[in-house]
């Protein structure tokens, strides 16, 4: 599961939400959906500290239950039983990206 976000303009952003869910029966592939689904976001008089974590927790919270119908709904018609989705607590996915990237060692250019 992967999530983005790119500006649009001035108070636009588009969140995308992307997952991929694989079956497979003793190591045989048996199906394979994958989903890319966003949205237009519009934010206005929010403090710049606080759009990242708009961005990439109470928007992909919108957007995850339609993913969710989604690998459901794919999953039935094509024959197979519905796969049902757990829950996502994108904040701690959140917080945990970014503890990982502040543990990152930084980059230098030798000079």
């Amino acid at each position: 599961m992967g999530t983005s976000a790119k500006r649009l303009d001035e108070v636009h952003y588009e969140v995308a939400l992307t997952l991929t869910v694989k079956a497979e029966v003793e190591g045989r592939p048996l199906f394979l959906v994958e989903v890319t689904y966003g949205g237009v976001f519009q934010l206005r008089h929010i403090p710049e500290q606080d759009t990242e974590p708009l961005l990439f927790v109470a928007c992909p919270n919108i957007l995850y239950p339609y993913v969710r119908e989604i690998v459901s709904d794919a999953s039935t018609r094509a024959g197979f039983q519905p796969v049902i989705l757990a829950p996502v607590h994108f904040e701690a996915l959140y917080l945990q990206q970014r503890a990982q990237a502040e543990q990152a060692p930084a980059v230098t250019t030798p000079q």
